[in-house]
């Protein structure tokens, strides 16, 4: 039942009294509401955003175009607040609201135990793995590992290129809807690229997977064509007959390095930003002998390519 804009409000100062607070944690039994959520009253919940999960730049952009082109969906997934007001659930989709300007309808549910943070987004029944499996993507593990991957280099982008600073965290998690959505939209070209990627990988074992996958896809985004991207990765695999002083050359040396410096990074991360300084360099003509990853490295962003003579 939809709450008017009066009732909410006497929910709220109810929710928000000494007395009903002291109720609510002995009871701790939640308060349902569907709501009008304004930009306004976005900023209020977002007050009290205390000790949430790192904020996804990413994830709010794609909110806050889905809030101004309309495609804002109402679910099941809203606004969580425990019996202090505290917000628990629902941060990126207020942080989207208030960055579109748009008003939403939301479920907010109110007077909810803080542990349920521990819990909240966790579930153990499925899995990413599991929820591509069952979308019947093939190599689904692969997919996951490298949408994921995708997300996080998106991410990376966004952060660096905003004008707001912010920390940049060199891990990033998915929830089992953002992958599953990626992969609906992108299912004909992660097949395709993905398909690319194990055959490479079967070139030499320490190439990565879900980074090759990563890679190519970005590298399509970016310059709407693999081909150049796969030879390179290619040469970079078999690693025979390449001059002295080649890009592939100084890469295919770099990633058979038994104990590599992850700098901080989980592998998959490290050898994507791998990928593509290399190729940044490559692209650039440039004569590498020693190929090396700092821990200054930030995410590289794929060079245009001016030679379209593929």
């Amino acid at each position: 039942m939809r709450m008017c804009c009066t009732c909410a409000s006497v929910v709220q100062a109810v929710l928000g009294s000494p007395v009903f607070t002291s109720i609510a944690m002995q009871t701790a039994t939640p308060i349902l509401s569907l709501e009008e959520i304004t930009p306004a009253r976005a900023e209020s919940f977002l007050k009290k955003n205390k000790n949430n999960r790192p904020v996804k730049v990413s994830n709010i952009l794609k909110l806050k175009n889905d809030l101004q082109q309309g495609n804002f969906k109402l679910t099941h997934q809203g606004i969580a607040l425990d019996w202090e007001g505290n917000l628990l659930d629902g941060q990126h989709r207020l942080m989207a609201i208030v960055e579109s300007g748009v008003t939403a309808s939301m479920y907010v549910t109110y007077n909810c135990d803080p542990d349920i943070f521990k819990v909240i987004d966790s579930g153990s029944t499925r899995n990413t793995n599991d929820v591509l499996k069952l979308l019947g993507v093939t190599n689904y593990s692969t997919v996951a590992s490298g949408v994921r991957l995708i997300l996080w280099a998106r991410d990376r982008y966004a952060a660096q290129s905003s004008i707001t600073p912010r920390k940049i965290y060199k891990t990033y998690t998915t929830t089992n809807a953002e992958t599953a959505e990626f992969y609906t939209e992108h299912a004909g070209v992660l097949d395709s690229l993905t398909h690319q990627a194990r055959a490479l990988r079967k070139q030499n074992a320490c190439l990565m997977q879900s980074s090759i996958l990563a890679f190519l896809f970005l590298v399509m985004e970016k310059q709407k064509s693999v081909i150049k991207a796969h030879d390179f990765i290619q040469r970079v695999a078999v690693g025979a007959n390449l001059r002295n002083g080649s890009v592939e050359l100084a890469l295919s040396k770099f990633i058979n390095i038994r104990h590599l410096d992850l700098q901080g990074y989980k592998k998959g991360e490290f050898m994507l930003m791998a990928y593509i300084k290399a190729f940044n360099r490559y692209l650039a003509g440039d004569s590498l002998l020693l190929f090396r990853m700092g821990s200054t490295d930030t995410m590289p962003v794929i060079m245009e390519d001016t030679d379209r003579g593929w």
